[in-house]
């Protein structure tokens, strides 16, 4: 299962890659969802006779936090129908779109699509279900927005990601909830011992039912799917039969054991998906764009699905599986027919088309043949899923039963009517206008026809699939897997009421085609209207709760992120036992200079003398480290400060030499003085509790200790860690860290073209004599001394990283110190005025090198790790045998620090950049591009 989804995922990115493939690329495509169909033809066995095939990827053990993919015959159902209707929809677009680049992307969307929908149907985690939850929403935004050039087109995008986006937020209050309520993250486990009715639970199945209705387009919340008909019609065939509008209803039949004794579950379920089966086979009725139609069409069965679960028996849960595969069957090929006429004729409109079964014969068969299963006409497989669900509402002899039943005598006698007049008024009649369109190439009709044939062949050999079925159904529900699918029900009931939907069908399709009906309009507030009146009252409230103070800003987040967690740590009697005041006398003095530094930081008035003192606190901060036992967490807190020093005095050098105290604003000093109290007390107390009972027995640190050398290969247990244990989340934080110092070079306009057209003076400059504007301050004259000394330590201070990063492993140091070595260097160089340009200095120590350098190094040798160790990222240890140098060991971890130190360096010397060239002296050239004094004085400062 993990193989395929990164086929899939290679796949999709050869296709975006290799746009120059064109509508190829979607052949190409086509072989990751065919492989699926493969791989689950020889595994469907096992699976439909109850073998369970699990494979698990941990992520963080100690949390539970695993992703795990399970297959079992619901998982087995679903991801052949997902498959199935992907090569189809593959080979079709293959034809119907046109040839270029954008066809290649569009087709590695779409297999980024199909991997999304098996994840989330093979996901046994709720970690994992949301992940692919979510990953259906985002390449859903993007294919439905793919034809960006049309506004039409982007609008629906943004309502589908708001919709759904919000649902899934929904999704994932009620998936956490019901973790912690059932104490169990695995899907399977919390279904065979379902938790405790509680308030908890009940708001969990709100949050779970909130997702579905908005994924599976239920009124309210149906007006996305109707706007993503903008979609290109391949996009549409393919999640608006079998992938993206399932995934509400997937999530309800699996999760149904949960909730299923919750009092307004299945009504929920029944009165959602009744009224949105009815309204949506309503509108079906009068739409006149195909597509529109079909969508109404999709809205309606989908409420129909959940109508079925929500009668609540068994038999009933059977019958919604049933249909939710037929509708698969037959919905696919009726968008590809509809995709066939919009791009034959140049339209969908039905007042416009007509006549067309004598020019696309084949066209009209297969939709034909769809349009008798979705009007649920015996011999289809609609017929057999519907009928079953007959069935299952008159065996149900309750009320839930008994609207089931209308429910489905309504929509499917609308579903007669509107199929009726979709295909007749397609195919039948004389042409209103336009040349006779040609034939389609084989490759857009014949995976329609297949689809389509299918349906037919599951509505006369109904055993072929019953098996199927009953086994998804019993792997939800035991007793639902004794259940069976029948060609012919025999003479009784249910078969009457069907022959009488059907007849009741005819009859409105009668009426329809001789009066026509007009279905009411959408409710006059559109998404649109809601939409700008949500902003309308994000601002206001803005304008209420965001005032411009910013020491009201700092106020809220510091007593909201503090103080209440310190109130549960006093209330709950954490505080240790005993408490002592100091370890020793050097503790009292680092404390002391950091509280001095403080103060005088708050104090001052002068900017680089407060600098040097938020440095003295900085580096006292450091000693403490350093007293505790921790070197590597003193030497960064050390070179961080040094680096920050540096940082401030490349800004503050262009601003004035005082600054006055910031105004009280709205909030008074004596309020300042509270906060700031509160949250030092609140500090105080949560490390004392941290010291304390909180502290665990047996110390990981012991262990990690203990295990450092033999396991990860060095003595530094810190280095180890970032390295061996947690490399994963070390590439991720030096990732971060790159993006932020791309970020920094990007809003700072540092580029080559900029660069090379740009020069800067090096001596002094005169200015106003206004101290308070920034450009009043002259440029220090440079000191030939410190120049010189600069220039005989940088050497030596890079060297000194280097060799930081080679015994990191085994001493105090490594990538992340080497690497603020490094910069600290270069941070001194651009203080003296040397390098002030980036093309000042060699190109191995420019920041884009480095960052780029460092992080495909890193990259590599965890991905090299896994191909060489047991898996991703495991170190290996080698033992060399060099002459004079004995037996040296070399390890993989030495290698990715290497790739942190570069990434590291670069990063805090493209910050250090940004910082110098945005603030440094003036440039001379252009002479244009300078405001006149006049304008300055009169404009303000810079």
């Amino acid at each position: 299962m993990t193989l395929l989804l990164l086929a899939h995922a290679a796949v999709a990115a050869v296709s975006v890659i290799f746009g120059r493939l064109g509508r190829r690329a979607l052949l190409l495509c086509a072989l990751a969802p065919a492989a699926g169909v493969v791989w689950l033809a020889t595994a469907g066995a096992d699976a439909l006779d109850g073998t369970i095939r699990s494979e698990t990827l941990e992520w963080v053990p100690s949390l539970g936090l695993t992703l795990t993919l399970r297959l079992d015959a619901l998982g087995w159902v679903m991801g052949m129908l997902v498959c199935a209707v992907g090569v189809a929809v593959f080979v079709y677009a293959s034809r119907y779109l046109s040839d270029g680049p954008r066809s290649a992307r569009l087709g590695g969307l779409l297999v980024l699509f199909g991997a999304s929908m098996l994840g989330l149907v093979w996901s046994d985690q709720v970690l994992g279900l949301f992940v692919f939850w979510e990953a259906t929403t985002i390449v859903s935004f993007l294919l439905v927005g793919f034809t960006d050039t049309s506004a039409d087109a982007r609008a629906a995008a943004w309502q589908a990601l708001l919709v759904t986006g919000g649902g899934g937020l929904a999704l994932l209050f009620g998936l956490v909830t019901v973790g912690i309520v059932a104490g169990e993250w695995s899907i399977s486990a919390m279904v065979d011992s379902p938790p405790a009715t509680t308030a908890a639970l009940a708001a969990a199945a709100v949050g779970v039912l909130g997702g579905a209705f908005t994924k599976s387009a239920q009124v309210p919340f149906h007006g996305w799917l109707l706007g993503a008909m903008a979609a290109p019609t391949p996009v549409s065939a393919y999640l608006h039969s079998a992938t993206m509008v399932t995934a509400g209803v997937w999530v309800v039949i699996r999760l149904d054991p949960l909730f299923s004794d919750l009092g307004f579950w299945n009504p929920a379920l029944l009165a959602f998906g009744g009224a949105t089966a009815i309204w949506g086979a309503w509108r079906a009725l009068s739409a006149t764009d195909l597509k529109r139609l079909l969508a109404f069409s999709t809205i309606s069965a989908l409420g129909l699905m959940f109508a079925l679960v929500g009668v609540g028996t068994p038999k009933a849960l059977f019958s919604a599986l049933a249909v939710l595969v037929a509708h698969g069957l037959y919905k696919a090929p009726s968008f590809m027919g509809v995709g066939i006429i919009d791009h034959q004729c140049g339209t969908r409109d039905l007042r416009r088309i007509g006549g067309l079964a004598s020019s696309l014969p084949k066209v009209a068969a297969l939709m034909g043949v769809a349009v008798l299963s979705m009007a649920a006409v015996p011999a289809t497989a609609g017929f057999v899923s519907k009928e079953a669900g007959v069935v299952a509402s008159l065996d149900a002899d309750t009320l839930a039963g008994t609207v089931g039943l209308i429910v489905l005598v309504a929509a499917g006698a609308m579903a007669v009517a509107y199929g009726w007049r979709m295909w007749a008024g397609a195919f039948l009649g004389e042409r209103p206008e336009g040349d006779r369109p040609a034939e389609p190439a084989a490759a857009m009709w014949v995976p329609a026809a297949l689809l389509a044939a299918v349906g037919v062949v599951f509505g006369l050999a109904a055993p072929l699939w019953s098996d199927w079925i009953a086994e998804a159904a019993g792997a939800v529900d035991e007793s639902a897997g004794v259940y069976e699918l029948l060609a012919w029900p025999g003479i009784g009931v249910a078969l009457g009421i069907s022959l009488a939907t059907l007849v009741l069908g005819t009859a409105l399709a009668a009426v329809l085609q001789r009066r026509g009906i007009a279905a009411p309009e959408e409710p006059a507030i559109r998404f649109d209207e809601l939409l700008a009146g949500l902003f309308r009252f994000a601002n206001r409230m803005t304008r209420i709760i965001q005032p411009g103070s910013l020491a009201i800003y700092v106020g809220v987040v510091v007593v909201a992120s503090v103080v209440p967690g310190a109130a549960v740590l006093l209330g709950g009697s954490f505080l240790p036992d005993e408490a002592f005041f100091a370890a020793d006398a050097a503790q009292v003095v680092a404390t002391v200079i950091v509280l001095g530094g403080a103060i005088a930081v708050a104090a001052l008035r002068v900017r680089l003398a407060a600098v040097i003192a938020l440095g003295v606190v900085g580096y006292a901060v450091a000693v403490l480290f350093w007293v505790q036992g921790a070197p590597d967490l003193a030497l960064t807190q050390a070179l961080v400060e040094t680096v920050i020093v540096a940082a401030f005095v490349l800004v503050f050098r262009r601003l004035p030499e005082t600054y006055r105290p910031a105004p009280g604003g709205r909030l008074p000093a004596v309020a300042r003085l509270a906060v700031s109290g509160a949250v030092g007390a609140a500090v105080l107390v949560m490390v004392m509790a941290t010291a304390g009972q909180l502290r665990p027995a047996p110390s990981p640190v012991e262990s990690l200790t203990a295990s450092a050398d033999p396991v990860g290969g060095g003595k530094n247990v810190v280095n180890v860690v970032l390295t061996d244990v947690r490399a994963l989340d070390t590439l991720g934080e030096i990732t971060v860290v790159a993006v932020a110092a791309i970020g920094a070079l990007a809003l700072s306009g540092l580029t080559r073209r900029r660069l090379g057209a740009t020069r800067f003076e090096a001596g002094p400059r005169s200015g106003p004599e206004d101290r308070n504007s920034p450009s009043a301050e002259p440029m220090p004259q440079r000191s030939y001394v410190l120049d010189a000394l600069m220039h005989a330590l940088f050497p030596l201070i890079g060297a000194f990283s280097l060799f930081m990063l080679v015994a990191g492993h085994n001493a105090a140091g490594g990538g992340f110190i080497a690497g603020l070595i490094a910069a600290a260097a270069i941070a001194l160089r651009l203080l003296t005025g040397d390098w002030v340009l980036p093309t000042e200095r060699p190109k191995w120590l420019q920041p884009q090198p480095l960052i780029g350098g460092g992080l495909a190094i890193a990259v590599a040798t965890l991905v090299a790790m896994g191909f060489i160790g047991d898996g991703f990222a495991d170190q290996q240890i080698w033992t060399l045998d060099l002459p004079l140098l004995g037996e040296p060991k070399l390890t993989s971890a030495l290698i990715f620090d290497i790739g942190v130190y570069a990434v590291v360096a670069g990063s805090a010397v493209a910050i250090l950049d940004a910082l110098a060239v945005r603030t440094g002296p003036r440039p001379l050239e252009p002479e244009a591009d300078q405001a006149p004094a006049a304008a300055t004085r009169s404009g303000g400062g810079r």
